[in-house]
């Protein structure tokens, strides 16, 4: 029964989003992507540090749209891209750390709008691509990529002279490298006579650390490395601005428009977090990206949105913006689609981040507050950044309070489930889940260890009770069919359920030591 209510469902949601694309002009994707840009490299992103460069297009961005200030990629550029493009974390597709190869089997978001659109999008990638090894043109083509024009590797050493691939054909470029991509963008766009997604993905800022063209930057003779990466934002800036620009009416205001930095800012170009938490490492200065979404539909203008995401939810909202409704998201990519409309719509409750750097894989996961950083090797860090985000007190230096131990114990339980499996608390219906985050109904009384799990009476209509023999420390969370959570504690013998609607719940138990679960499925009358 359960399978044959989510197929109605989503035959609804098919038939609700065809009358809709048939009454409103499908949105133009342009995704903008900067190489090495972090949160401390331009204004608007909550480091408040002197000698930002000059951005008026992005700041028009921010004035009329949303400005993610929690939003984490990874700490360097291939596995942030291929996150992206896959919808999936590093520990699902392999691609971790440099060099890096995004299977064909793992569908990119290119390849699964048109899948869904019946081919309707036309798709263009233009600049860096990263994340095919060996490096060719025809990869970006085989992930459902149209046209593709820029580098395949990883960088230049010249913004002047480089080697530019369009579609297989090799010519050298004496262009800067930053104007050459806008002008294939301006050109690609101006040839499109149907709904189109565009990935940018820009080289600037990266090194070298190059004097841009004048009249793309605003300092006076800009000669230290610092200067000259923020004339580089500048030029890159002014270069979009001119995409803009060159788009006719119509097009501009059917067109979505996404910014977003691929990881940190790298070292010696670092501002406002300490000396070593840049790109390349775990900590906010190398995960946290600057996020912007304005355009077409965005109705939320000049508001900063403090929820916590990460970089590859972009590919459901991609999706979702394109091609209809998904479950909350797929894969490990929620969709933030609603938050372009509605105060409070994001509930993700984790984000998490995984990178291979000499041969050792490390992990970090966050809530809303607290972040644990973990890798292979033992290494353990835990954070509040509700009370800083320089990451300089490490709470495993002193004496975890009762809540912070419980806290970090989740944290680590929910990054193995993640690592191992499928969430069960994600807000996406991915893995088996037949309904979001009920993790297939699946009972597993003999993963809680020694203890012997009581639920009575059930169904119910005013208090539940919950009992676990043995001693285990446990976490409750009860969610609704639609994988909403509608209440949760921590060692509760009694729920309160009389103030529920009637309908099918489900009560999740997890053991907050292991990260073993059940799940339980609960009827309220």
């Amino acid at each position: 029964m359960k399978t044959i209510f989510a197929t109605l469902g989503l035959l609804m949601s098919f038939f609700s989003l065809s009358e809709t694309m048939a009454q409103t002009p499908s949105p133009n994707i342009l995704f903008i992507m900067a190489d090495d840009l972090g949160t401390d490299a331009i204004e608007g992103f909550g480091i408040n540090i002197p000698n930002h460069p000059s951005t008026p297009t992005l700041d028009a961005l921010r004035a009329s749209g949303v400005s993610y200030t929690n939003t984490w990629a990874t700490p360097q550029c291939t596995p942030s891209r291929a996150s992206i493009l896959s919808g999936k974390y590093g520990v699902k597709t392999g691609v971790l750390g440099l060099p890096g190869h995004l299977d064909l089997e793992d569908e990119s978001v290119f390849t699964h709008v048109n899948r869904l659109t019946d081919d309707a999008y036309a798709t263009a990638v233009i600049g860096k691509w990263h994340i095919a090894r060996p490096a060719t043109a025809d990869h970006p083509i085989a992930h459902g990529a149209d046209h593709f024009e820029g580098i395949t590797g990883g960088g230049i050493t010249d913004y002047y002279y480089w080697e530019k691939n369009t579609n297989g054909q090799m010519t050298t470029s004496t262009e800067y490298i930053t104007s050459d991509l806008t002008d294939a963008a301006v050109d690609w766009v101006s040839d499109q006579n149907r709904p189109w997604l565009l990935f940018l993905s820009h080289i600037a800022p990266h090194s070298p650390l190059q004097l841009p063209p004048d009249g793309l930057f605003t300092a006076d003779n800009p000669s230290t490395n610092k200067q000259l990466y923020n004339a580089s934002i500048e030029a890159m800036d002014h270069e979009i601005g001119r995409l803009l620009d060159s788009m006719d009416e119509a097009t501009r205001d059917n067109t979505i428009i996404i910014f977003i930095g691929d990881n940190g800012s790298p070292s010696g170009l670092l501002r406002g977090y300490p000396n070593g938490h840049g790109k390349g490492s775990m900590y906010e200065g190398g995960l946290r990206v600057p996020m912007i979404i304005s355009g077409r539909g965005v109705t939320r203008q000049g508001v900063i949105e403090p929820a916590i995401t990460q970089a590859n939810d972009l590919y459901a909202t991609i999706i979702e913006l394109c091609a209809g409704d998904l479950p909350g998201g797929v894969h490990n990519s929620y969709s933030i689609r609603n938050s372009l409309t509605e105060d409070n719509s994001i509930e993700r409750p984790y984000i998490y981040a995984d990178y291979l750097d000499d041969d050792v894989v490390s992990w970090a996961i966050r809530d809303e507050n607290y972040k644990l950083i973990l890798d292979e090797q033992g290494r353990q860090e835990f954070y509040d950044l509700s009370v800083s985000v320089q990451e300089t007190d490490n709470l495993l230096e002193g004496t975890l309070t009762e809540t912070e131990a419980e806290i970090m114990a989740e944290l680590r339980a929910e990054a193995q489930v993640i690592r191992t499996g499928w969430s069960c608390q994600d807000r996406i219906l991915n893995g088996e889940e037949l309904t979001i985050d009920d993790c297939g109904e699946v009972t597993a009384l003999h993963e809680l260890g020694s203890g012997v799990l009581s639920i009575y009476p059930n169904p119910s209509s005013e208090l539940l009770h919950v009992q676990v023999e043995g001693e285990i420390d446990y976490h409750l969370s009860l969610v609704d069919a639609r994988g909403q959570r509608v209440w949760r504690g921590t060692n509760a013998s009694v729920i309160p359920i009389s103030a529920l609607d009637a309908g099918i719940y489900f009560l999740r138990i997890r053991d907050t030591q292991t990260g073993e679960q059940s799940v339980e499925r609960i009827v309220v009358e």
